[in-house]
C-alpha cells in the first residue's frame, strides 16, 4: 500500500510503430524476490503452442528465456532435450543453467563461452511488454548474432479493445502489442493466438530491410470505449452496497482493486485465486486480501458480487462457484 503512485498516458507517434505509456518511470519498478512469477494457465499455453513449433524451431541449438522466472519453462524444455538457460533477477534458486541476474549480452558473457552459444533462440514471455524501447531490444539481441532468433509473447492489443479488459491498462506494462506491429519490421517465422486469443507469440528474426513506413490500423488503437466502459464499471461499484470479490489476483486484479479503493468504493472487498503462491497474502497497492476459492465458498456471503478478471476465465467461475454468488466479467459489469 506504501507503493509510488505512477501515471499511465497511451501515445503512439511516427518513431515508434506501437502503443506505449508514455508515462513511464523505470525507477519505480522492482523486481525482488517478492515479486510473484507463477502462472499455471499461461504456463500450459505456452507448452502447447511451443510444442507445435518444432519444425520452425529445428535451426535453434540454444534456447535463453530471457525473465525466465522460477525457471518452469527451461526446466521442461530441459526435461525435453534441449539445451536451455533462463536469466532473471527474482530467482530463488540458482544453478549452472538458471541465472538469478538480469540478461544482458555482457552478463550472458559472463556465465558462458560465446562458442557455446550456437544458434541462440531468446525466449520472452511477457517480458518485452515490460521493456522500454522493445524494437531497439530486440535489435541489440539480433545484431549480437545473425543466426539467433527471438520468441515473444504479449497480451493482443485487440483483446484489450475487444473486450473493453481495461484492467490490463497498466504502468508496468509500458508496451501494449499486436503482431502487426513486428510483421512491419521483422522477418516473421511463425506467430499465432493462444488463450482464447489473449495472447499472441511471435517467432522472429532480424530484419532484411529497413524498417517499413508505419501502418496503423486505426480501430487497432481507440481506446475511448475502453476508458468509458472503465469508468461505468466503477461508478457502478462505488455504490454498490453489497461486498466485491476479485477472481484473479495477479496483474489485473492489482489495478481492479486500486482502482475501486481509489475511487472510493466503500463496501468489503476480497480476492480469490486458486494459486497458492497468492493466498494468505495481500495484492500490491490496495491490501486487499487473497484467499482461496475454497476459504471464498465458506466465508463469503450470499450477495457478494464475483467479478472476473480475464473473461477467458468466466465460464470456469461460474461453475466453481455454482449458483451461489452473483458473478461479472470486467467489460460486461451490468447491475440492476
Amino acid at each position: 500500500m506504501q507503493q509510488s503512485s505512477a501515471e499511465v498516458q497511451l501515445i503512439f507517434d511516427e518513431e515508434n510503430p506501437y502503443v506505449y505509456n508514455n508515462r513511464f518511470n523505470q525507477n519505480l519498478i522492482s523486481y525482488d524476490f517478492n515479486y510473484c512469477t507463477t502462472d499455471n494457465f499461461h504456463f500450459k499455453d505456452s507448452i502447447g503452442y511451443f510444442n507445435a513449433l518444432a519444425q520452425e524451431l529445428s535451426d535453434f541449438n540454444t534456447f535463453i528465456e530471457i525473465g525466465c522466472g522460477q525457471g518452469e519453462f527451461v526446466e521442461h524444455l530441459r526435461v525435453g532435450g534441449l539445451n536451455a538457460f533462463g536469466f532473471d533477477p527474482t530467482l530463488r534458486n540458482s544453478s549452472d543453467y538458471l541465472f538469478q541476474t538480469y540478461w544482458t549480452i555482457a552478463n550472458q558473457n559472463l556465465f558462458f563461452d560465446t562458442n557455446q552459444v550456437k544458434n541462440p533462440l531468446y525466449i520472452m514471455r511477457c517480458v518485452l511488454p515490460h521493456i522500454p524501447n522493445p524494437f531497439d531490444f530486440l535489435d541489440s539481441i539480433l545484431e549480437s548474432d545473425s543466426n539467433s532468433g527471438v520468441l515473444i509473447e504479449f497480451q493482443r492489443r485487440e483483446f484489450i479493445i475487444n473486450t473493453n479488459n481495461w484492467t490490463q491498462i497498466s504502468h508496468d506494462h509500458v508496451n501494449i502489442f499486436s503482431t502487426m506491429d513486428f510483421v512491419q519490421s521483422y522477418e516473421i517465422l511463425s506467430s499465432g493466438e493462444f488463450a482464447n486469443s489473449e495472447w499472441a507469440y511471435v517467432l522472429l528474426r532480424k530484419r532484411k530491410q529497413k524498417r517499413l513506413d508505419i501502418y496503423l490500423h486505426s480501430e487497432n488503437l481507440n481506446f475511448d470505449e475502453v476508458f468509458r466502459v472503465r469508468d461505468f464499471e466503477i461508478d457502478l461499484l462505488v455504490n454498490l452496497e453489497s461486498p466485491i470479490a476479485i477472481y484473479g489476483a495477479a496483474g489485473k486484479g492489482i489495478v481492479f482493486g486500486f482502482s475501486l479503493m481509489n475511487c472510493g468504493v466503500g463496501g468489503e472487498l476480497i480476492a480469490i485465486d486458486s494459486d497458492i503462491n497468492r493466498q494468505n497474502r495481500f495484492m500490491e497497492c490496495s491490501g486487499i486480501k487473497v484467499i482461496s476459492p475454497k476459504d471464498a465458498i465458506k466465508s463469503l456471503v450470499e450477495d457478494t458480487l464475483i467479478v472476473v478478471m480475464n473473461p477467458s476465465h468466466f465460464d470456469f467461475v461460474s461453475k466453481l462457484f455454482a449458483v451461489k454468488f452473483r458473478i461479472a466479467t470486467i467489460g460486461k459489469i451490468g447491475i440492476k
